[in-house]
């Protein structure tokens, strides 16, 4: 078995084929070898790194792609890797070739200061092996467009039809991320600008739909002047079936520094009323508009877009948390089966909102430490998805000291992928 970073055109090329296969997905394999010569050119970008698992006769069995990204966690960015796509050709299946790659890959991520790995499953049980664990979970709610009458619209709205406003956008969306763990800071092409209104680029599923983006702020009311933005909406409409002329509204993006913002952009969102049927808003699982309405039941509610992830180093996690304001320490054992590097003790001190010091033992009995946890659990607490309470309905867990200081450190966060 031979596991190496794939640099080839030819190579990224086999590899792409490979996956397909491995998915039984459509593939084009003119348009991907277009693609793969014009970014060997450098006509291109290339915005992943593959790797690829050879057999003793040079053929590959076995393909990663990843990506390279800053997620936000804690007020801050920090770096992470995202496994894009894993396949294995079906003749190889079963034999560790995928176990092997996440081994090496995970490590290169671990040595390279990435501080979390992602995913998106194909199986939670599957990639729980490799120390991974559910840790976004999206709220997707269906509001009937008469449950928003409460709201008005009390910002100055103008529709983005102009380049000028992508870097207040960005600035806005930065800003929205910082405060939910995990949500990813977003590159050039998603806010490069292609007119008539149009920017970044489109998923699969809005690839044939015509988006609008209106943005919120300082400035008088039905002016069509925004002087200091507050926040965007970015939605496409979609047809219902009472024809073409009147359906739902599906956000893609709703940014807000505020609640008042919030509160305008539903506002505003009323007075499509006589275009709309409903809207569909997918937010954070904290945030739930159902508790903003009239009638909570006529809401209608439904959580996707699981998400997996696991730590690469939980020392620079420890490091970049946030703590309570006054001085306190602690002490956690974490376990973990497929990075025993990161199996042990962890003391860690902290003032003033940030860690002063994290110290790492190995070779300590569990028995010593406030809270033991599996990575996974450690994962899910670190990024606020549960908190202690919830964590101590796992069987890995324990905490033996120091109750009231974890409840105040493992609470609950707003997580969203974004």
């Amino acid at each position: 078995m031979q596991i190496r970073k794939l640099e080839t055109w030819q190579e990224l090329l086999d590899a792409d084929r490979l996956i397909a296969t491995a998915f039984l997905h459509p593939w084009d394999e003119e348009a991907a070898r277009g693609q793969r010569v014009a970014e060997a050119e450098g006509r291109r970008e290339r915005t992943d790194e593959v790797w690829g698992d050879f057999d003793e006769l040079g053929c590959m069995r076995t393909a990663i792609s990843t990506k390279r990204m800053d997620v936000a966690f804690h007020y801050g960015f920090v770096p992470a890797g995202e496994f894009d796509m894993v396949g294995s050709l079906p003749e190889y299946r079963g034999a560790g070739n995928v176990r092997a790659m996440f081994g090496q890959v995970l490590r290169d991520f671990r040595a390279r200061g990435d501080v979390f790995a992602l995913l998106i499953p194909f199986s939670f049980a599957f990639y729980r092996k490799f120390g991974f664990e559910v840790c976004a979970r999206n709220l997707e709610q269906r509001i009937p467009i008469g449950q928003l009458s409460p709201f008005r619209c009390e910002c100055a709205v103008r529709q983005v039809s102009s380049a000028e406003d992508v870097p207040a956008l960005r600035s806005l969306y930065e800003a929205f991320a910082l405060g939910r763990n995990l949500m990813p800071r977003r590159g050039d092409a998603d806010w490069a600008w292609h007119g008539s209104g149009e920017f970044g680029e489109r998923g699969w599923f809005t690839r044939d739909k015509r988006r609008y983006t209106y943005l919120f702020g300082e400035g008088e009311p039905g002016s069509g002047e925004v002087s200091t933005p507050h926040g965007y909406l970015k939605f496409f409409f979609e047809t219902g079936a009472a024809g073409p002329f009147i359906g739902t509204m599906r956000v893609e993006d709703m940014v807000y520094d505020s609640p008042a913002t919030l509160r305008s952009i539903l506002g505003f969102i009323y007075g499509m009323r006589a275009k709309l049927v409903d809207v569909v808003v997918e937010c954070e699982l904290v945030v739930d508009l159902a508790l903003l309405v009239p009638e909570v039941e006529k809401v209608q509610s439904k959580v996707g877009g699981h998400f997996m992830a696991r730590t690469m180093d939980v020392a620079r996690v420890l490091q970049a948390m946030g703590y309570p304001r006054e001085a306190g320490r602690f002490s956690v054992w974490v376990g973990d089966d497929f990075l025993p590097e990161n199996t042990g003790r962890y003391d860690v001190t902290f003032a003033d909102g940030r860690a002063t010091a994290v110290d790492f033992s190995t070779g300590v009995s569990s028995d010593a430490a406030d809270l033991v946890v599996d990575v996974r659990t450690f994962t899910q607490l670190a990024v606020g998805l549960i908190d202690l309470r919830a964590a101590e309905l796992r069987e890995s867990t324990a905490v033996n000291a120091n109750r009231g200081t974890l409840e105040r450190i493992f609470v609950r966060k707003p997580v969203c992928i974004g």
